[in-house]
């Protein structure tokens, strides 16, 4: 399993095979091509996600021990149903840790004898495996996560909403000119909510902030996960309000659910949205 299954649980030298367990980083690192192109004739192109795939590696073992090598064949024939943890070494976290991903072997490793009794391993594809449960969740939010805002670049609305008291707001941020859009609900009627869709992992919801913003809760593929005081005693541009990093990854639904309530010292209870950031 990928919480006990960790191929390359070291960084560097690893007693046990007398040698590293992390590849040569030398192949490639992508995501699965998920997205299909539809365009219509005289139309803009519409993207749509067709497949829950995660990241591909292709990696490569120059130079190592024969036990190197019997762990990556062990590892090809025992999760070849199942999946198990790589750690990017070169990928470190917020918090210090290596990003994770658990998945399983898709090919079988060409091994190849060296000199001096090493061995190379190439041909070897490691597929992420979505749904499952990790060890730790990305959260470098700075590098790896990308915003769904209210419109796209072709101005389409990215969120579905539910009630009728859900309007559009258009800011101009004072230090630097920079217009944004918001999705503002006035926070009268209870139970009116917007939607979003992503295929990714955790995610986190800006917001905008003040003495007039109510309360809000967030539902994740329908189940309740937080609520949200937006109240502040000074008026604050979008930051993160909420945030759930762990995530596996899937396609997921985020919904965000006007309460009609607010703090005592609110003078009203509007849920003023800006964008969802989802981990990629």
């Amino acid at each position: 399993m990928a919480k006990e299954d960790i191929l390359n649980p070291i960084r560097g030298f690893d007693k046990a095979v007398a040698d590293s367990m992390t590849w040569d980083y030398k192949g490639s690192l992508k995501g699965s091509n998920t997205v299909v192109g539809i365009k219509a004739a005289g139309g803009r192109p519409m993207d749509i996600e067709t497949t829950n795939g995660g990241t591909i590696f292709t990696m490569s073992y120059t130079g190592r021990s024969l036990a190197c090598v019997r762990r990556v064949k062990r590892f090809c024939k025992q999760f070849r149903r199942g999946f198990f943890t790589v750690l990017d070494w070169e990928d470190i976290q917020p918090d210090g840790t290596p990003r994770q991903y658990v998945g399983r072997f898709v090919t079988e490793p060409e091994i190849q004898p060296d000199s001096f009794g090493k061995w190379s391993i190439s041909g070897l594809q490691f597929e992420e495996v979505p749904t499952v449960a990790m060890l730790s969740y990305p959260a470098n939010w700075a590098d790896e996560a990308i915003s769904l805002f209210v419109r796209d670049d072709y101005d389409d609305l990215q969120v579905v909403t539910e009630g009728s008291h859900w309007t559009e707001a258009e800011h101009v941020r004072a230090e630097d000119g920079v217009s944004y859009l918001t999705l503002v609900n006035d926070g009268t009627t209870a139970n009116e909510w917007a939607q979003y869709e992503y295929k990714g992992y955790g995610f986190r919801i800006f917001a905008e902030s003040g003495t007039d913003c109510g309360q809000f809760a967030v539902a994740l593929d329908g189940m309740a996960v937080g609520t949200v005081d937006l109240y502040f005693a000074d008026a604050l541009p979008p930051s993160p309000v909420f945030e759930k990093a762990d995530v596996p990854l899937d396609f997921h639904r985020v919904k965000i659910i006007v309460l009609a309530t607010k703090n005592g010292a609110a003078t009203a209870a509007r849920v003023p949205f800006f964008k969802l950031e989802v981990m990629q």
